[in-house]
């Protein structure tokens, strides 16, 4: 992939953020680290809208962000990085940062935290449409009625907007109870849902999503495909190249979440971290690409989550690096 050429702040120092950089990624960490209030993210969209520079700086480090070489650039600089560090005392990087590794620099105060920081994940899905949803959740969840009588309850980690066509779920996870009488239409990542006299779920994460219905029947519509019609006890995984199998599912297990218990069965190392972090003060940082997709199982309460890193330490070739309170690193044992 072709590298992106930028004018640099200061000829001096080519490697160094210049300060709406450095703005640009403050305000990225606090937007998408699932703790920022209504009143901040008001104050981020009069920052976005105050300069066209601001703008710029933001829509540059979404498409960093974005940049799968370069996310593998950072990858490779943050295992340096870590391999520098103490087994429990964080540090600062004696060693060059790059420009992008940086700005990452400003998320966390340290640089070797922020370069870690940004080799985890993406942004959420929906970009700044997601930030700035109307329904956003953070570590707790929250109850949603809409005016035509569907209810929601919307996980942590949830972005959701209501649009004139219907619903659009940028993130996270999200019940829906259809009002009686009343169609519902949902959009997720590249999929629209249909449903009347319905109960179902939609998770969004890791770029594809869990559809489980739980009481009557919805329509799955996909680009270029025919609709499915998935029924009550059943469900499937969709992204944006298709949908897998129609399977059964357990419906105690589908919404486990409403009752507060963290389930795993069988899944991807990747995702559960995704998942913890939903939950968790702080982040969870799956070092090693190579463990995304072990399998871990378990049935744990949600405020529990350091329960989670020790089933994952104990029963996987996986160790935690504890740097702080508020940052886990996991990487190969």
């Amino acid at each position: 992939m072709a590298r992106r050429s930028r004018a640099q702040p200061d000829a001096g120092h080519p490697d160094l953020p210049d300060e709406t950089d450095r703005q640009a990624a403050a305000w990225f960490a606090r937007v998408n680290g699932g703790a920022a209030e209504r009143q901040e993210l008001e104050a981020f969209s009069r920052w976005l809208n105050a300069d066209a520079a601001h703008r710029a700086a933001y829509a540059r480090l979404e498409a960093d962000w974005r940049d799968m070489d370069g996310l593998d650039d950072l990858r490779a600089e943050a295992a340096q990085v870590l391999a520098s560090l103490p087994q429990a005392t964080p540090r600062h990087a004696s060693r060059p940062l790059s420009r992008r590794a940086a700005l990452a620099a400003a998320f966390g105060g340290a640089a070797a935290l922020g370069v870690l920081a940004v080799t985890q994940g993406g942004i959420p899905a929906g970009g700044l449409a997601g930030i700035l949803a109307d329904h956003r959740t953070g570590r707790r969840g929250q109850a949603v009625g809409l005016a035509d009588g569907t209810r929601l309850r919307l996980d942590a980690g949830t972005n959701l907007s209501e649009a004139t066509e219907g619903l659009i779920l940028h993130g996270g996870r999200a019940f829906f109870q259809t009002a009686s009488g009343q169609r519902l239409t949902v959009e997720a990542n590249a999929g629209r849902i249909e449903a009347g006299n319905a109960r179902f779920s939609l998770g969004h994460l890791a770029g594809s999503v869990d559809l489980s219905v739980i009481e009557g029947s919805v329509d799955l519509n996909l680009p270029g495909t025919r609709p499915l019609n998935v029924t009550a006890g059943h469900g499937l995984r969709f992204s944006r190249t298709g949908a897998g199998r129609i399977v059964s599912q357990d419906r105690e297990l589908a919404t486990a979440w409403l009752r507060s218990r963290l389930v795993f069965d069988a899944q991807p190392l990747s995702e559960a971290v995704e998942l913890i972090n939903r939950y968790r003060a702080g982040r969870v940082i799956l070092v090693d690409s190579d463990l995304r997709d072990l399998k871990i199982s378990g049935s744990f309460a949600i405020d529990q989550t350091d329960d989670v890193l020790q089933v994952v330490t104990t029963t996987l070739p996986v160790s935690a690096i504890r740097l702080t309170d508020y940052l886990v690193l996991l990487r190969a044992a």
